[in-house]
């Protein structure tokens, strides 16, 4: 007995949990209440013959989500009951964990999209402003000479062009 003992403290993942073993005879062997409270041997059987009709093998009955599974070639057979706080708690933790992997990923998303206005869009928001409303007379090189992207071409361009108008008008 204290095999089965131990090896039915090994299946079980929540204090919660219930485990039953049966014989082949549909006998009570050993079990493992946790901390919910047994059941009578009737209602048992019952539940072992309904879940041995299913073709899940899986029931909802008392609060309790019932799974029976038969082992080595249906000699052993193992019910679990598993109350349906503990199921809805996991799942609560689960959901929680989604919407705040949720929330992260939208605020990165925003952030992504400003780091991303900030080095693109920006600039060429400047070099069109500028370009707009920039006359020959009063350009004084203000464009930014330090970028070396494309960005950096179409500014050197733009400086070039008006140094260029610059020298002609001189001329």
């Amino acid at each position: 007995p204290y095999k089965y003992q131990d090896m039915l403290e090994r299946i079980r993942a929540n204090p919660d949990e219930s485990i039953y073993l049966l014989n082949d005879e549909k006998q009570l062997i050993e079990a493992d209440y946790g901390e919910g409270k047994a059941i009578e041997y009737a209602q048992m059987k019952e539940i072992v013959r309904q879940l041995q009709d299913s073709d899940s093998q899986e029931l909802m009955q008392d609060q309790n989500f019932w799974f029976y599974r038969e082992v080595n070639g249906g000699k052993l057979k193992v019910l679990f009951a598993v109350p349906n706080a503990v199921i809805v708690k996991a799942l609560t933790d689960t959901l929680l964990a989604g919407v705040i992997i949720a929330a992260i990923a939208a605020v990165l998303a925003v952030l992504g999209s400003m780091v991303f206005s900030k080095i693109i869009s920006k600039p060429i928001i400047e070099l069109s402003d500028t370009m707009r409303t920039l006359t020959i007379d009063d350009f004084s090189d203000e464009l930014s000479k330090l970028r070396k992207d494309e960005i950096g071409i179409l500014q050197d361009s733009f400086r070039v062009m008006i140094e260029r108008n610059q020298n002609l008008i001189t001329r």
